[in-house]
């Protein structure tokens, strides 16, 4: 029986509506943006897709390495440098190893890190395409307010 917050085998536009299928499907759809935005910008387009290839495999590699480990009572990854490989660019690999080999799937605050990383990825990819708008506009901000507060 798979945890509780593992996928069931179903790609995500056969599975009944629930949240966790909606993630899914969003997740699916939000997964080029980032590719996207660096053609937009100017990179190579193979470049970005080999690199994010890359970084992805080997994300799904230490993921294999860390479930093993947990299998068999051997010394564990750290969570922070799976964490780390999902920042630089392999959160998809860890969002496929998470659905294929059911690790890391059902620790709420491992999520909750996972999910964050995926959303600022997708906001950094947005935000490009608009001329870094968004966070010029926060960075506004701050500088209002600390200059205040002087």
């Amino acid at each position: 029986m798979p945890k509780a917050g593992c996928a069931q085998s179903a790609p995500c536009w056969k599975a009944p509506l629930a949240a966790g299928s909606l993630l899914q499907c969003g997740f699916s759809l939000g997964l080029p943006l980032p590719l996207y935005a660096a053609y937009v910008a100017g990179m190579n387009p193979f470049v970005a897709a080999g690199g994010q290839l890359a970084i992805s495999a080997l994300t799904y590699s230490a993921y294999a390495v860390d479930k093993r480990r947990a299998q068999t009572g051997g010394w564990r990854l750290p969570e922070n440098h799976l964490h780390l490989l999902e920042l630089i660019g392999g959160w998809p690999g860890a969002w496929v190893a998470q659905q294929r080999l059911r690790h890391k799937c059902s620790k709420g605050s491992y999520l909750f890190v996972f999910w964050l990383i995926v959303v600022a990825w997708q906001f950094a990819a947005v935000d490009s395409l608009l001329n870094w708008r968004c966070s010029r506009m926060v960075l506004h901000q701050i500088e209002n307010w600390s200059s205040q507060r002087h």
